[in-house]
């Protein structure tokens, strides 16, 4: 009779644990974007998105954001800045380059962009490359084709076209 009722309640609290992976898999991603560049606008950027959940203190975050402005060079004339989206608990790390171009729209204006795990250079809207980069951080689906930081660097730099 004792092991019945122990086996019923390990397979209950089996249950309930189960029940809680399913709805943190399926949940929203706790971001917490760090004091940088413009943290106030990144964190209303990402905002726009409901499948993010941003925090204004650090502690329970699943992706840590970092955004720095990249100085700027005489050649290219167009703001850079670098996103890293970090996953706490793996450690692992998505980096991107992002090319501000000068387009005004109410989504954070667009940017030509390529990251650490991708092949190709995209162009899309400011909010939709942060949200892009957090998500891979925390899906850590692409660890077999990560690239280093200074080759996604390269990549977008080697594309900037002489005007």
């Amino acid at each position: 009779m004792r092991s019945a009722a122990k086996l019923g309640l390990l397979g209950a609290s089996l249950l309930v644990a189960l029940g809680f992976a399913a709805c943190g898999g399926s949940g929203a991603i706790r971001v917490y974007v760090e004091p940088t560049y413009e943290q106030g606008r990144l964190q209303r950027l990402l905002g726009l998105h409901p499948e993010v959940i941003v925090l204004t203190h650090p502690g329970t975050e699943e992706v840590l954001v970092r955004v720095e402005a990249v100085p700027e060079e005489r050649s290219a004339g167009l703001p850079r800045a670098t996103i890293r989206a970090r996953e706490p608990r793996s450690g692992y790390e998505v980096y991107a380059v992002a090319e501000f171009l000068r387009v005004r729209n109410a989504r954070g204006g667009r940017a030509r962009w390529v990251s650490s795990f991708a092949d190709e250079i995209r162009e899309d809207d400011v909010d939709w490359i942060l949200f892009e980069v957090v998500r891979e951080a925390a899906r850590q689906q692409h660890r077999d084709t990560w690239r280093p930081p200074a080759e996604v660097e390269r990549a977008l730099h080697a594309t900037i076209p002489v005007s």
